[in-house]
């Protein structure tokens, strides 16, 4: 969760906002909306939702009860109801709370209204005595909505294509990763509440029915997700929760294919795993950076994304967190860097966006002024990035494609996997990849080489 100012009310009747009094004249509205406070500090919202809206029904003119109307929807991601509900705020009372406004703007916000949210926004900024956390985020928020603003005048683009019913089906796909010949690509899909990899070879330039991944990596009992495979596929990372080898709640692990099958994943280990949250990990082309997202101390915000080199002795250096090129107060996750080694895309809620999460680009920087070694990130631009979340981009290793997960009504059913060709301003540096058997001329016996 990205740090969002939620206002929810005390149980006492009668409790004030500043001078104001909530309470309803209406008995049986009254006992509804002490009975709401009550679930809300539970965290049922669906039973705090139907108590509130009997007592709209009974009490129209009760603002109180719409302020946290709209605050459980806002909190639960329906930012469409809880657009309604504020309005109804301001219809009945225009100064009845400064936070109001903020929730108002931030629903618009997430449905794209910029013009209105950025007004509402600055209504908000302008209320006096507002915390610096506030003033933080009001300006956050106001720049977020100045930069979509001009982005939509400016369209990329982007016409992306369902991967074909090989791989998607009426359940959940996401998180695709994709070799360097585009010959295997490995997936994440949801079904029954449990997340399992699959993969699928190409034939004839189509997607083959997925199958699942192995008996040895997926379990039963608990969660296989955000994972990377190393260019050559020969290397899965991926994350694992909550499993009786962890060292905190969700750590990176590690599988080999061993020819006919892969291996027995392990725990990847301190100092990369920690008490905390490790996961979303990807590996650099020759293997011996591995990029990831920690919760761990440090860091400028919930959310970062750090790096750990391989040692000489295989074993992994202390993380180092990239900085505040790429860091920020908020959320940033989903790191890919492409083979290419100097492209790095992930996605944030941070740097300036059409909302919520976008996806972002970042190059190395090897000038000796820049000590982060990183450039100011670059927004895709819309619509590619929307108010919605964008998330888990994989770029081809030939910079030209990017495969991503979208739930669109055109689509077989929950989030599909798709494909699009990325804008070239955007791509990464072109690189080449060899593939092949070395063998000895004579016998013909396949022999151990290295390039």
């Amino acid at each position: 969760m990205n740090k969002l100012m939620f206002l929810f009310f005390c149980l006492i009747t009668g409790f004030a906002y500043g001078q104001k009094q909530v309470s309803s004249p209406n008995k049986q509205a009254q006992k509804s909306y002490v009975q709401a406070n009550q679930y809300i500090s539970y965290k049922l919202y669906d039973k705090a939702i139907a108590e509130l809206e009997q007592v709209v029904a009974l009490d129209k003119n009760f603002p109180a009860a719409y302020q946290q109307l709209g605050d459980i929807y806002r909190k639960l991601g329906d930012y469409p109801k809880a657009l309604i509900s504020y309005k109804k705020v301001l219809e009945i009372d225009p100064d009845f709370l400064p936070l109001t406004y903020f929730g108002l703007a931030e629903s618009e916000l997430n449905t794209g209204d910029y013009t209105n949210a950025l007004q509402h926004f600055k209504k908000y900024a302008s209320s006096p005595g507002l915390s610096n956390e506030s003033k933080i985020k009001s300006a956050k928020y106001m720049a977020d909505c100045t930069f979509s603003l001009e982005a939509i005048k400016k369209p990329v683009n982007f016409k992306p294509v369902n991967i074909g019913q090989g791989i998607n089906t009426k359940e959940n796909e996401y998180l695709p990763v994709i070799t360097a010949d585009e010959e295997m690509i490995i997936f994440t899909r949801k079904s029954a509440g449990n997340e399992d990899f699959y993969k699928s070879v190409k034939k004839n330039d189509q997607w083959a029915s997925a199958e699942y991944l192995s008996k040895d990596i997926n379990t039963y009992n608990y969660n296989e997700g955000a994972q990377c495979i190393s260019p050559d596929g020969n290397y899965l990372f991926f994350t694992g929760c909550n499993r009786p080898d962890g060292l905190g709640r969700c750590d990176i692990y590690i599988s080999k294919w061993e020819g006919k099958g892969w291996s027995k994943p392990f725990n990847i280990g301190g100092p990369i795993n920690t008490p905390g949250w490790e996961s979303q990990p990807s590996i650099s082309a020759d293997g011996r950076t591995l990029y990831f997202v920690s919760t761990r101390n440090g860091g400028f915000g919930g959310y970062d994304i750090w790096k750990s080199d391989l040692n000489s002795d295989a074993s992994w250096s202390v993380p180092v967190n990239l900085g505040p090129r790429i860091n920020t107060a908020f959320d940033e996750q989903s790191p890919f860097i492409h083979p290419d080694d100097e492209s790095l895309y992930f996605s944030s809620n941070g740097w300036p966006g059409l909302g919520n999460k976008d996806l972002f680009i970042s190059r190395k920087d090897h000038s000796t002024a820049n000590q982060t070694g990183w450039q100011i990130p670059q927004n895709l631009g819309y619509p590619l990035n929307t108010f919605g979340e964008e998330s888990g981009l994989t770029i081809s290793s030939n910079g030209k494609l990017a495969f991503f997960s979208s739930n669109q009504k055109s689509g077989f059913g929950g989030l599909d996997i798709y494909s699009f060709e990325l804008p070239e301003k955007v791509r990464p540096n072109i690189v080449s990849y060899v593939k092949g058997v070395v063998f000895d001329k004579n016998s013909k016996a396949f022999l151990d080489a290295k390039i």
